[in-house]
């Protein structure tokens, strides 16, 4: 049961933190490119295509598609959520959620069309994964509903249309644990 608390104020602290960091966005950075934007990719992509040679260039063009079928699904998704999504993941990580190392090994937050924020977490493997599931079963949509009705009153005065917020949490395998989109 301590444990149980330690996960719900770990979660409700990260989801606090989140929140206010999206809440920093700054609407002169609009536009301007951040670490992994889409914008920043395509620059790239567009240097390595003009210097790249003959051989590569056909190497390139089987990767370019791939990539164009990327950008084409992210050009789906909401651009207000595209934003935060990446200005979120600069802040989420293990060591800025309470007590994150003990128990996740990696955390992620991603856009998915056409407007969902998804928050992802990774357990370590040593750690009694049915106590975990039972608490976020038993707790997790109460004690996210609050922060999750804060983040997407945020998106929406951003501009995004009927944002979604999903929580999911995997085991050290990539199975998942627990999964709920608000």
């Amino acid at each position: 049961m301590a444990n149980s608390r330690r996960i719900v104020a770990g979660l409700s602290a990260l989801l606090l933190t989140v929140s206010l960091s999206s809440c920093g966005f700054n609407s002169a950075d609009e536009g301007k490119p951040t670490r992994g934007s889409l914008s920043e990719v395509k620059s790239k992509l567009a240097e390595s295509n003009d210097s790249a040679d003959e051989a590569k260039e056909s190497e390139e063009m089987d990767t370019s598609s791939e990539e164009s079928d990327s950008a084409a699904d992210s050009a789906d998704i909401d651009p207000v959520i595209l934003a935060e999504a990446e200005a979120a993941a600069a802040q989420v990580s293990v060591e800025t959620i309470p007590d994150g190392k003990l128990y996740y090994t990696d955390t992620w937050v991603k856009a998915e069309a056409p407007a969902v924020l998804v928050y992802g977490y990774k357990y370590k493997a040593d750690l009694n994964l049915e106590e975990q599931k039972a608490a976020l079963e038993q707790h997790g949509v109460a004690s996210l509903s609050g922060i999750v009705e804060k983040i997407k009153a945020h998106l929406v005065s951003k501009g995004a249309k009927a944002p979604q917020i999903r929580y999911e949490y995997f085991d050290a395998d990539g199975n998942v644990v627990w999964s709920h989109t608000f």
